[in-house]
């Protein structure tokens, strides 16, 4: 329901601002697919109920588009914010995982193996009793967020030897739990990361730290997540470097700006929403997107 009012409330502001008098950007994100995912994982009926009622409400909205400018009135970006892996859960489920046959190539990247969640309550009660096992009594890892762990006030002030003593505890208890594959003290992170065409996972942790955040990043197992918090123990989450996590897709329409049924199988960097977007509304591109693949063509 809440993607059908954010339509029609999009609806509403195209015809107040008397669209076609001038460019206009109309910006939805709809978001109840990612709260519904959360809550009930993106295998589950409701997730699929939502993309079946969503895919109709586009629909209908297109098609007042088409009624108001015309066909090749106006231009379309459709894409999304972040990928998802299936709950644990789920992987129980005979056929859920249909990337898993013998004779399957998933481009994706996604998991076949064992798959869990880590609880962040449960995880900062662990690492909690770790440092006092290593340093005593005292207040030493203040938060677990996703990604990270943060640590206190008093625990950045510990003098060399103390603060090495915290670290290896952390990270100890953090490598032995079965649902974490990677840990990295930011304090380690190099002050140049490496450029965007290093894939790895270490250039894709130091990429995304921004100064400021948490003491400790921890990169999950393959198919596995820092559980969502929504519901304690159950839905699905994301955030990890995995391609199945960071690939989304970005379906452009553009008459006369953008050739129909042109189909781009490599990936292209999220640049290229930017890129596209800026071209259409004929405004000088933000930051990197001239990074961004060379969508839109200027037919002027």
């Amino acid at each position: 329901m809440s993607d059908e009012l954010l339509l029609s409330l999009g609806l509403s502001a195209l015809a107040a601002e008397h669209a076609g008098a001038r460019r206009t950007l109309l910006a939805l994100s709809l978001s109840a697919n990612d709260y519904i995912g959360h809550t009930f994982g993106p295998d589950s009926w409701e997730a699929w109920d939502e993309l079946a009622r969503l895919d109709r409400a586009l629909g209908r909205f297109l098609g007042d588009l088409d009624t108001r400018f015309g066909r090749d009135g106006y231009s379309v970006l459709l894409t999304a914010d972040h990928g998802v892996t299936t709950m644990p859960e789920a992987t129980l489920v005979p056929g859920v995982r249909s990337w898993c046959g013998p004779a399957v190539h998933d481009p994706w990247d996604r998991s076949c193996g064992p798959a869990g969640r880590i609880l962040p309550d449960e995880v900062l009660l662990e690492l909690r009793a770790a440092a006092r096992v290593a340093l005593g009594k005292g207040e030493w890892v203040a938060a677990v967020v996703d990604p990270y762990v943060y640590l206190t006030p008093a625990a950045r002030e510990l003098e060399a030897h103390r603060r090495a003593l915290l670290d290896e505890a952390i990270s100890g208890t953090l490598r032995r739990h079965p649902d974490v594959d990677q840990v990295t003290s930011t304090r380690s992170l190099p002050a140049e990361c490496p450029p965007e065409t290093d894939e790895s996972v270490a250039a894709l942790v130091c990429r995304s730290f921004a100064p400021g955040a948490g003491d400790f990043y921890v990169v999950p197992s393959r198919g596995s997540f820092f559980d969502p918090n929504v519901v304690v123990g159950k839905g699905a989450s994301h955030g990890s470097p995995y391609l199945y996590d960071r690939v989304v897709p970005l379906l452009a329409r553009a008459p006369g700006w953008i050739g129909g049924g042109v189909v781009i199988d490599e990936d292209v960097g999220f640049e290229t929403f930017a890129r596209a977007a800026a071209a259409l509304l004929q405004v000088e591109a933000p930051g990197h997107a001239a990074m961004g693949a060379p969508l839109v063509h200027d037919p002027r």
